[in-house]
């Protein structure tokens, strides 16, 4: 098994401790599957719901062969899928705040994802922490006043620049870890190493809190916004995702041997930087879904979308992300770049 994983390793250049993972997920999925047809063969006829989940289940494929063939790739692949990944949550964002009160956020919010990722893909910082929250709101605002946008004037500007900052600044933060390496090659997995570990922490948290809610949630969270979030389901998850933090953490980080840096001093505590960042993402990732949760409330819909059969729009995908993606990144580049 060695030798396949160094030789998979050679011909695409992905360190081997990535490719373990990935198999290791490969294999995770191709149970998942068997389990699930299986199931859906045993009960007769297939229904409706059977068919949903088979459309999740292949959606899950495809994400897979996604994340490993961008990680293969590089660093630019990687932006370049952030960026679509952008350009078609904005899509379905328009979609969806236009159904309240005729708002629709104008189509240069596009252009703007474009000069942003491009910024990213140059990792140049300054630019990268004022286009959207300085620049692009100062031009959204005088081009409302010039165009005496007054009525919806407050409805507009807000709707606009929060779908930019979450779909756009936000989630980019995801891409900025490889292109703007925050641990170099040979610590972990490098920069790609740390990608894959928050994507794979990220995805593994929502289904956590959503298998262990159904399971064993009864005290819910947030019953106004999200009805299905219950505080056993958030525990357990979280737990469940800190374990996983753990386990990931030497094949993927440096943050098993790596200490922490806090206001000048080191704390080298043995995966402390794991446990911290799995608690992180727990944290992070269901902030990140009640916010869509209400965001679908308020224009009166269960679902963003209908691209990914089974798992509803884009937005059900990444809402987690958009905010695990810079609670991550920013926890990296304080606490723990300076020891690698």
């Amino acid at each position: 098994m060695t030798t396949i994983v160094d030789k998979i390793s050679s011909v695409s250049g992905v360190p081997p401790q990535i490719v373990w993972v990935l198999g290791i997920v490969f294999c995770a999925i191709v149970a998942g599957s068997v389990i699930r047809i299986g199931s859906m063969l045993i009960t007769k006829p297939i229904d409706a719901k059977s068919k949903e989940r088979l459309g999740s289940l292949g959606v899950w494929w495809g994400l897979f062969f996604l994340l490993t063939t961008v990680v293969a790739l590089g660093p630019y692949a990687v932006v370049i899928l952030f960026a679509i990944i952008s350009m078609a949550g904005l899509r379905e964002y328009r979609q969806l705040v236009s159904r309240r009160q005729g708002i629709s956020p104008t189509s240069w919010v596009f252009v703007v994802a474009i000069i942003h990722y491009g910024i990213v893909a140059a990792a140049k910082l300054g630019p990268f922490w004022t286009l959207i929250p300085v620049w692009v709101l100062a031009a959204l605002l005088v081009q409302l006043v010039i165009g005496e946008e007054t009525k919806n004037f407050l409805e507009i500007a807000g709707t606009v620049y929060l779908g930019l900052m979450l779909l756009v600044y936000m989630i980019s933060h995801a891409a900025l870890m490889v292109t703007m390496p925050l641990v170099p090659r040979g610590q972990g997995a490098g920069p790609m190493g740390l990608l894959v570990y928050l994507v794979l922490l990220t995805e593994s948290n929502d289904i956590a809190q959503a298998l262990w809610g159904r399971r064993f949630g009864r005290h819910k969270i947030t019953p106004r916004v999200s009805p299905g979030k219950t505080w056993e389901g958030f525990l357990l998850g979280a737990a469940t995702t800190v374990s996983l933090a753990i386990l990931l953490a030497k094949p993927l980080t440096p943050f098993a041997t790596s200490p922490l840096h806090v206001e000048g001093y080191s704390v080298a505590i043995p995966y402390l930087p794991a446990v911290i960042a799995g608690l992180l993402i727990a944290v992070a990732g269901f902030f990140g879904d009640v916010t869509f949760s209400a965001i679908k409330r308020e224009v009166g819909v269960k679902d963003s979308g209908s691209l990914l059969p089974g798992q509803g729009g884009i937005l059900d995908r990444i809402d987690s992300l958009t905010f695990t993606a810079p609670a991550f990144f920013y926890f990296v580049y304080i606490f723990c770049r300076e020891g690698v």
